[in-house]
């Protein structure tokens, strides 16, 4: 008699659930309990990414530049090609504390960069 196990999908947040029936699943497999499955029985629904900030028309926003120095600088948008370009890198953000905050993570990553080549 075989006995057909039947697997629903569910919604999971936490990875550490999904590894858990991937390893129940891996054992029961490896014992004969399952012979069979069906692909991407482990595909997990993530929730959607939080949408990065954007500076409204004329809103004022700060970015960082990289000439000599990491510098943040401040302007408003006005939906022209460098606010776009800027936007695209991840380098708009709404305050100078975040700018500046980012500059240095910058500056260590391309300091790093260096000392790993």
């Amino acid at each position: 008699m075989t006995t057909k196990l039947r697997f629903v999908y569910y919604r999971a947040d936490d990875p550490d659930v999904i590894e858990d029936y991937q390893e129940l699943i891996t054992l029961m497999m490896a014992e004969g309990i399952i012979r069979e499955m069906k692909p991407n029985v482990f595909e997990m629904v993530r929730p959607a990414e939080p949408e990065r900030w954007k500076p409204k028309e004329a809103e004022s926003y700060w970015w960082l530049s990289v000439e000599k120095v990491v510098q943040a600088w401040t302007g408003n948008w006005r939906n022209h090609r460098d606010d776009l370009l800027r936007w695209e890198l991840g380098n708009c953000f709404k305050t100078k504390a975040e700018a500046e905050r980012a500059g240095a993570k910058l500056k260590e990553e391309f300091l790093d960069f260096h000392k790993d080549s």
